[in-house]
């Protein structure tokens, strides 16, 4: 049998190779590969590392990722993305809720799009019309999310739903000044590698916890209070099957709200930048 010696710098190699992938670790960058492969291997255009305008800080901020999904409809191209952070750590997530007593067109009336994007979902609501894609019937609903047993005072979970709530309210306003013929809807999405917990009180007022695979939360937008950005919380071990969820959902839509699609684009054939957005 073949003996192996190892050499003073291949050891040296080695220890400096195991540091940095335990670094990596502890940064989150596998957590952000494994979702980038898992919405790549469904044929989503995936990209890393985006970024976009913050106007409150007036400098560029990065964010995790966007999976894309695309198809033409006439002459304009209808982008369905996903903007994504990733959050690994050690220490599960807690989800607060409450009775979801907010209307059910509230998805549609607050989902970030382009121009033409914003007329589709005005007609829809004029109409009456939806998908499971757009629905918003969930009985409970998040409104805080932290991370339980942390020792430190920073508060991740607020930072990554605000991040997530001004880089989808970035790209829609950016690509509706770029991008004549794109009808680009932008759902917010926050991964996670650790258990997510739901809490709330009891008939009792004893404290609830349940487990969670996927949970949505909603917070108020920090620049417009009328506003509120809806985020989908996923644990890394059901991504794939959230994803299988929405491509099913996407397709429903386009296939179901494809006359109002035609009608939008029909009456909005391209995005006008001097028009405020109709909210």
């Amino acid at each position: 049998m073949k003996k192996f010696y190892f050499t003073k710098e291949k050891m040296k190699n080695s220890e400096q190779e195991q540091q940095i992938k335990k670094w990596l670790k502890t940064q989150g960058y596998p957590l952000e590969m494994f979702v980038a492969k898992i919405f790549s291997s469904e044929d989503f255009f995936v990209e890393e590392g985006i970024y976009y305008h913050d106007s409150d800080k007036n400098k560029s901020c990065e964010i995790d990722l966007a999976a894309t999904l695309s198809y033409n409809i006439k002459h304009v191209r209808v982008n369905i993305s996903f903007i994504i952070e990733c959050k690994s750590g050690k220490f599960p997530w807690v989800v607060f809720s409450k009775e979801n007593r907010l209307p059910d067109d509230t998805y549609l009336s607050n989902l970030e799009g382009t121009y033409i994007a914003h007329n589709f979902f005005n007609l829809l609501r004029a109409t009456n019309k939806t998908s499971k894609l757009f629905d918003f019937s969930e009985k409970r609903i998040g409104y805080r999310i932290i991370q339980a047993n942390k020792s430190n005072n920073i508060d991740s979970g607020y930072t990554a739903t605000i991040k997530l709530s001004k880089a989808i309210s970035a790209f829609a306003k950016d690509t509706t000044k770029t991008a004549k013929h794109a009808c680009n809807i932008y759902f917010p999405l926050l991964v996670i590698d650790t258990p997510i917990y739901e809490s709330y009180l009891g008939k009792s007022n004893n404290i609830l916890l349940n487990k969670a695979d996927t949970i949505r939360i909603i917070s108020r937008k920090q620049n417009n209070n009328f506003l509120y950005t809806i985020i989908d919380v996923v644990n890394k071990d059901t991504i794939q099957k959230y994803i299988h969820n929405k491509i099913n959902e996407i397709t429903e839509m386009t296939n179901s709200l494809l006359p109002e699609l035609e009608e939008t684009i029909e009456k909005y054939p391209e995005n006008k930048v001097e028009i405020e957005i109709p909210f």
